[in-house]
């Protein structure tokens, strides 16, 4: 029964999940790689994930490092962000939430407090009494509850020229995780398969590649046929060549 329970929870917040990636006009590409790193991670936890404490979720990317490439693991911590923040709402409230006796105080705490002056040693000790807890943790829960969230833009009183505020390094609203990490994985590919196939040419063909297009003081072709001893056009003959050849390479290995 309470399995059935969790994962009816599960697959409530799983399409609410889905309905905020596709209000938020995310790539049906991003949108399947948040999903399948939610039931991912529902299939290791039991579908019980609105709790995870930070051991728990340390431990599970470690796992993710060791057996997935690292773009899935970034995507996955993307699209477990995504879900708590979208879905949960609330990062704080998820953290403060971690054990039995922290959920009690954080569910009843505010409830039991008579006004919004801090509790009498008293005061915390009765509840302490009345949920069966610790006084150490009705004083830990209240100092959390009462915590002030800092403000996101800067204050009306700064007049720092140069103060910005968190906003600033928010992503562009067009950014999309998928199509970055997708970007890196395709210059890290092209660059293997580029470095693979340069020491497939013979050395006169790499050295006149790498002089004429790879360094920042590009050679001429005069520059390189009097060091070779053959003509500019014989060099631009060896170029073309050699560019030539180094497509075809890497496309083969690609």
């Amino acid at each position: 029964m309470l399995e059935t329970s969790a994962n009816a929870h599960f697959d409530q917040n799983y399409q609410s999940h889905l309905k905020h990636l596709k209000l938020k006009g995310l790539q049906p590409k991003t949108i399947e790689a948040y999903s399948r790193a939610i039931r991912r991670v529902g299939d290791r936890f039991d579908k019980q994930i609105d709790e995870l404490s930070e051991a728990q979720l340390t431990d599970y990317f470690t796992e993710l490092v060791a057996s997935h490439s690292w773009s899935t693991v970034k995507l996955d911590l993307y699209g477990l962000k995504f879900y708590y923040e979208y879905v949960l709402r609330n990062w704080r409230l998820v953290k403060v939430a971690t054990t039995k006796s922290q959920r009690k105080l954080f569910f009843n705490l505010r409830r039991m407090k008579k006004n919004l002056t801090w509790l009498s040693e008293e005061e915390t000790k009765a509840v302490a009494r009345d949920l069966g807890v610790d006084v150490s943790d009705v004083r830990e829960m209240e100092q959390r509850l009462s915590a002030r969230d800092m403000s996101f833009d800067p204050t009306p009183e700064s007049d720092e020229e140069d103060t910005y505020s968190p906003a600033m390094y928010l992503p562009a609203s067009h950014a999309d995780p998928a199509i970055e990490v997708e970007r890196e994985e395709w210059e890290e590919d092209s660059s293997d398969r580029l470095n693979i196939a340069l020491k497939k040419l013979d050395e006169r063909s790499r050295n006149i590649l790498k002089r004429r297009w790879m360094t920042d003081d590009k050679a001429t072709l005069h520059e390189l046929a009097d060091e070779y001893g053959i003509s500019a056009e014989r060099v631009r003959q060896v170029e073309t060549n050699a560019i030539s050849k180094l497509k075809g390479l890497m496309s083969a290995a690609a």
